[in-house]
């Protein structure tokens, strides 16, 4: 007959074992005893933090605080009479202040405005052109059209027909799109009606003399700065301004006929239609003759619509009397093909 298992526990079979020796033990005995923190303990875990939280506020209040000091315009011009290798950068912050809508008012200031077209007067005075000095002439020029006021006007005419060397074809550009942009602020009219103005953008849109490009040195062309005037002068408008682009029609460069009937349009004159249409074709190449990688004539091809379609608008609204059929025809044929989601419902 079989036994019955032993009750006992193991520790019963166990000498020198008794039942409170087989509890598990409380934790308080089996970690170590708990020490009070060492100075070094508090100092990593307080000082250090208030140390480096004060040295980023202290940077952030130097950084606040030459922000300041360099936030008066005047002060900008000023230093600017002492030319450095720096100061194109004065000038660039200079017309993005005058761009922010914060300073709204400096727009209406004249005395700023004669004192920074002072400043282009002597730069274009000097022969020098390197790059330093080049893109603060840029920069100035691209200041002076964000005025309301006018006092900046004939510098930026002189800027726009000044070209002693191929590098000074940058602050001709900027010129002419800063007259535009003028133009835009303070009235078409009153900037069309200043002397030279329109004689300097006739002038540009009929640039035919080419420069030596590198791909170090690659100042714009002839097309560039045909195509640049040709925008400005569908900004002012007025009837020299308009025949003048119907003649850039039919110009070489695409991206100058594109500039110019835009600009027809933008004053309703039908003369803009054919080349609307052409702007308006999905398989335009012509177009992307300037454009290397696909990825940049994907962007090209969009912005050709979509300026065509945006054109197209504005001669409906200025026109709709006109003959316009083929140009919905072109519009409908649009909103069908293959293109951007963005470009169809634009052209729907």
């Amino acid at each position: 007959m079989s036994q019955p298992p032993d009750s006992s526990s193991p520790a019963d079979d166990q000498p020198g074992k008794n039942a409170a020796d087989s509890q598990p033990q409380p934790v308080r005995d089996v970690l170590p005893p708990v020490q009070p923190p060492t100075a070094g303990f508090l100092l990593q875990l307080f000082l250090i933090p208030l140390v480096i939280v004060s040295i980023i506020v202290l940077v952030w209040l130097m950084f606040s605080w030459l922000v300041h000091m360099g936030s008066d315009p005047k002060q900008i011009v000023r230093d600017l009479q002492t030319l450095d290798e720096s100061s194109w950068q004065k000038a660039y912050t200079l017309s993005n202040m005058l761009r922010n809508p914060d300073h709204e008012e400096l727009r209406d200031d004249a005395e700023l405005a004669g004192e920074i077209a002072a400043v282009l007067g002597e730069e274009l005075e000097s022969a020098e052109a390197s790059e330093p000095r080049i893109r603060l002439r840029v920069f100035l020029a691209k200041a002076l059209g964000e005025f309301r006021v006018l006092g900046g006007l004939p510098v930026l005419v002189r800027a726009a027909e000044t070209e002693r060397e191929a590098e000074e074809r940058h602050v001709r550009l900027a010129a002419i799109e800063s007259i535009a942009v003028l133009a835009v602020n303070a009235g078409e009219e009153r900037v069309r009606d200043e002397p030279g103005v329109m004689e300097a953008l006739l002038a540009a849109a009929r640039e035919q003399s080419e420069v030596d490009q590198t791909p170090e040195n690659a100042p714009p062309s002839a097309a560039e700065v045909r195509s640049t005037a040709a925008f400005a002068l569908g900004v002012i408008g007025g009837e020299a301004a308009l025949d003048e682009l119907a003649r850039l029609l039919h110009d070489a460069s695409p991206n100058t006929r594109y500039n110019a009937a835009t600009g027809l349009a933008r004053h309703g004159d039908v003369r803009a239609i054919p080349t609307l249409i052409e702007m308006l074709q999905p398989e335009n190449d012509a177009a992307l003759a300037d454009e290397v990688s696909d990825t940049q004539k994907s962007f090209k091809r969009g912005l050709v619509l979509t300026n065509g379609l945006n054109a197209t608008a504005e001669l409906l609204r200025h026109s709709p009397q006109g003959d316009l059929a083929p140009l919905r025809e072109a519009v409908e044929a649009l909103s069908k093909a293959d293109v951007p989601n963005a470009v169809q419902l634009r052209a729907t």
